[in-house]
């Protein structure tokens, strides 16, 4: 009776034909060891948008992709998995621990001399900012880190006697919140192409020397989790540890692919973290802006 049973069962459910992997379907993959150029990219329930700049940055020659899915829906990792499949291209899973983390450990996984820490809301026309970018790496030998979003020197912030901490505010060059911080901008007076030494530079596109940082930066400061000013702090602590920081302009389109899927549904926590992690920024180094400044008005003096 079980013989016909199991030929009875084979009849309709044959078995599967196991094919073996070889080595030469592995190499065929192609994987690069050693990229020049490592595309790290924060994404939240924001994949087909991903997706569609991630095929412009395939043709970046020597580069990888990693994608930190942070917390997203299922039918959103399920789209990663389904076309993230070249031999040089990685999903990072993470559940809702957001950029100061996630960014962090995704440097450490990346292999790039270079990374560039992208979201899900950025876009652009073309490839020069990337080409521009390891130019400036090559010339500038202790260059960490460096940006072409927003650029700023900080200064120390308007006071006023109720102590209230303001609107945010743009003028003159200048953004600010009374009572919080305050900072001039960066390259209003540049051409496309130009560069300029600052004091911070704001994701993203934000650009990692990862040798440097992993040997001088070490980690994203943790204590600023889970975002909101890590950008600015590792900036600062570069200048104490005698590193650089360098600020370009780039055909970026912020916001071009919308609002960025973290920001859609963390408005509270980010007012919260603005706050917090402000202060904290002034704590650890408001006596230090001074000094900064002078290296870098140094620094600017002598770029050519």
């Amino acid at each position: 009776m079980k013989t016909i049973l199991k030929k009875i069962y084979q009849n309709f459910f044959p078995p599967r034909k196991v094919i073996q992997k070889t080595y030469e379907s592995w190499a065929n993959k192609n994987y690069n060891p050693e990229p020049i150029i490592s595309f790290v990219i924060q994404t939240h329930n924001k994949s087909r948008t991903v997706l569609k700049f991630i095929q412009k940055l395939r043709q970046v020659k020597n580069s990888e992709i990693i994608v930190i899915d942070d917390g997203s829906k299922k039918k959103e990792s399920i789209l990663l998995l389904d076309k993230l499949n070249g031999a040089n291209e990685f999903i990072l899973k993470a559940n809702d621990l957001y950029e100061v983390i996630t960014y962090d450990r995704a440097i450490y996984l990346s292999r790039g001399k270079y990374v560039a820490l992208l979201q899900d809301d950025d876009d652009f026309t073309d490839l020069n900012w990337v080409n521009d970018a390891v130019k400036h790496f090559e010339k500038f030998t202790d260059l960490v880190f460096l940006g072409g979003r927003l650029g700023m020197n900080m200064l120390p912030f308007e006071t006023t006697a109720d102590n209230v901490r303001g609107e945010y505010e743009v003028a003159n060059g200048y953004g600010q919140r009374k009572n919080s911080f305050k900072y001039k901008f960066v390259g209003g007076d540049i051409e496309p192409g130009d560069f300029k030494f600052a004091q911070v530079v704001i994701r993203a596109p934000m650009w990692v020397n990862r040798q440097l940082f992993i040997d001088n930066i070490k980690h994203i400061d943790q204590t600023f989790a889970p975002f909101q000013w890590d950008d600015a702090e590792v900036c600062l602590r570069a200048y104490s540890l005698g590193l650089k920081v360098g600020w370009y302009r780039t055909n970026f389109r912020i916001g071009g692919s919308a609002l960025g899927g973290m920001r859609i549904w963390n408005t509270d926590l980010i007012h919260r973290q603005d706050e917090v992690n402000a202060n904290k920024i002034y704590a650890l180094y408001s006596n230090k802006f001074q000094k900064f400044q002078t290296i870098i008005d140094k620094a600017n003096d002598n770029i050519n």
